[in-house]
C-alpha cells in the first residue's frame, strides 16, 4: 500500500490536495507554489456533470482558445516614441502620501472558493484544522484562491499621439466607458533602461521591503499595517518621485503627474471628481518563485484613492511561461474578466474602488512595476476627517480608562494606609517615593473629608 506524502518534502502530516487535479498533495501552500512549474503541465481540473459519479478531466492551463466574444488577438506592441521623459518635471501641485495597495482583503468572488487547503487527505487533518488558533483561521479565510479560467490575450486601442493632452483625453474616455485603460509605448527605451537599473539597485541595497496590508481609515497609518504573506508576497519601496539619485524613476513619476493634471481637467468638466494629489510612488518587485498578490480592491472603503496608475517594466514577458498576469474583474463585465499582461512599456489606468477587483497571479520570473494612486479631493478630505474623529474618540476612551484606574488605585492605597500606624512605611513598600508621599496622604485625607460631608 503506497503512502500519501507531500510532493516536495515527503512529509506525511497536515496534507492537503491540489484543488484542481485532486491527485497531488502538499503539506503547505509554500510547497505547492514551489512545485507549480513542474506540476503545471499535468494539472487537470476534475468536474462532475449533472450529478454523474464519473469525473471528467480537462486541462486547466492549456485552454488558450477562447470564445469569439473574447476577441483573442495578440497584443500589438506599439513603437517607442521620441518623447524624452526628462523634459517633464513639475509635480509640486500634488500632495504625496505613502499608502498601501489594499485595506480590505475579503472582497470575494463567491463562485471561486478553491485552492490548496480545501480538501483534507485524512480525518486527522480535519481534527487538526478544528484545533487551529483563531489567527490561523482568519489568515486562511483571507487567502482568496486565484481565478483559474484560461488566459485571454487582449488587443487595446492606441491614442492618436503620445502628447500628454491626447493621452489624458484617451484615458479619461476609456475609464468612463470601460473602467480601465491600457496605453503601450509611452516612454523611450533609454528612460526605461535607466528605471530598471535604479530599481534593481534599490532591491540589491535591501531598500525594498515586504508589501503590507491595511493601514487604517486612510490606508496610510504605518502603525496599523500588517504583513500577510499568504495574501501578498512582493517587495516594495516608497519614493517621493523627485529623488535626485533616482533620475529615471523620478522622470517617470513626473510624467504621470503631468498626464493626471490634464485627466483631472477632463473629469472636473463632468463635475464628478477633482484630482488634487497622489500617493508616493510604489516601486514593486515580484521576485519570481510563484510570488503573487491575491484578489483585492485597492480602495474598498473610500480612503480617497480614485485612479490606480501602473507602469510595467518587464522585457520579453511570456504569460504562459512566466505567469504574473494581472486579472481584473470589472463590474461592467458582470462576472467576466480582463487580462492585462505586465508587458514592457505598458501603462494601465483603472478606478481604484470596488469597480475593479483584481489579482496578480503567481509570477515565475522577476516582475517589476511602478504604481501611483491619484486622489479625489473630496473623498480624501472626508477620509482624513473621519480618521481624526476616530483617533479623538480613542483618545477619550483612553483618558476615561486612566481616570478609572487612578480612582481604583487611590481607593486601594487608602484601604492599606488608613489603619496602619506608619502610613509612609506602607507607601515606601509600594515603591512610592518620599517626595510625593505627603501629597498622596493629603489627597487621601481630603477625599475622606469630602466623603464624610456627603454622608
Amino acid at each position: 500500500m503506497s503512502t500519501i506524502a507531500c510532493a516536495v518534502c515527503g512529509s506525511t502530516s497536515t496534507l492537503k490536495r491540489c484543488a484542481r487535479c485532486k491527485s497531488r498533495v502538499y503539506c503547505c501552500k509554500e510547497h505547492q507554489l514551489s512545485d507549480w512549474p513542474k506540476h503545471r503541465p499535468n494539472c487537470h481540473i476534475q468536474t462532475l456533470q449533472n450529478g454523474d459519479s464519473q469525473s471528467q478531466t480537462q486541462s486547466c492551463l492549456t485552454q488558450n482558445t477562447p470564445t469569439e466574444n473574447n476577441l483573442p488577438t495578440k497584443t500589438n506592441k506599439t513603437e517607442d516614441t521620441n518623447y524624452d521623459a526628462n523634459t517633464e518635471s513639475d509635480s509640486d501641485d500634488f500632495e504625496k502620501e505613502n499608502l498601501i495597495t489594499s485595506e480590505n482583503q475579503n472582497y470575494n468572488n463567491h463562485n471561486e472558493k478553491e485552492g490548496i487547503g480545501t480538501e483534507s487527505t485524512t480525518q486527522d487533518q480535519k481534527t487538526n484544522d478544528n484545533n487551529k488558533d483563531k489567527k490561523t483561521k482568519e489568515s486562511d479565510d483571507d487567502a482568496i484562491p486565484f481565478d483559474d479560467r484560461p488566459y485571454v490575450p487582449q488587443e487595446f486601442e492606441k491614442p492618436a499621439s503620445y502628447k500628454d493632452g491626447t493621452i489624458a483625453n484617451f484615458v479619461a474616455y476609456f475609464l468612463k466607458r470601460k473602467n480601465l485603460c491600457v496605453v503601450d509605448g509611452i516612454f523611450n527605451k533609454k528612460t526605461l533602461k535607466g528605471v530598471l537599473t535604479e530599481i534593481k539597485a534599490l532591491d540589491k541595497g535591501s531598500q525594498m521591503k515586504q508589501g503590507q496590508l491595511e493601514g487604517g481609515r486612510t490606508s496610510g497609518r504605518d502603525d496599523l499595517k500588517v504583513t500577510k504573506s499568504e495574501i501578498r508576497s512582493n517587495r516594495i519601496a516608497w519614493l517621493e518621485g523627485d529623488e535626485k539619485h533616482l533620475p529615471a524613476i523620478s522622470s517617470i513619476v513626473q510624467r504621470m503627474d503631468s498626464i493626471f493634471k490634464l485627466i483631472s481637467v477632463n473629469l472636473e468638466d463632468d463635475g464628478e471628481y477633482c484630482i488634487n494629489g497622489r500617493t508616493k510612488a510604489m516601486v514593486s518587485c515580484y521576485p519570481g518563485n510563484g510570488s503573487y498578490y491575491r484578489r483585492h480592491v485597492d480602495n474598498p472603503n473610500k480612503d480617497g484613492r480614485l485612479i490606480t496608475c501602473i507602469l510595467y517594466l518587464n522585457e520579453g514577458w511570456d504569460i504562459e511561461k512566466d505567469g504574473g498576469l494581472l486579472r481584473i474583474f470589472p463590474d461592467k463585465l458582470e462576472g467576466g474578466y480582463k487580462d492585462i499582461g505586465p508587458f514592457y512599456n505598458r501603462m494601465l489606468f483603472f478606478w481604484s474602488d470596488r469597480r475593479n477587483p483584481h489579482e496578480v497571479q503567481p509570477a515565475y520570473k522577476t516582475r517589476y512595476a511602478i504604481t501611483v494612486w491619484f486622489f479625489d479631493k473630496l473623498e480624501r478630505q472626508q477620509a482624513k476627517e473621519e480618521d481624526v474623529h476616530v483617533e479623538l474618540a480613542k483618545a477619550q476612551e483612553r483618558l476615561t480608562l486612566l481616570e478609572a484606574q487612578k480612582k481604583e488605585m487611590e481607593k486601594a492605597i487608602t484601604i492599606l494606609v488608613e489603619n496602619h500606624p506608619d502610613p509612609k512605611l506602607v507607601l515606601t513598600s509600594l515603591g512610592i517615593t518620599s517626595n510625593i508621599q505627603d501629597a498622596l496622604l493629603s489627597l487621601i485625607k481630603e477625599n475622606k473629608r469630602k466623603a464624610g460631608k456627603k454622608a
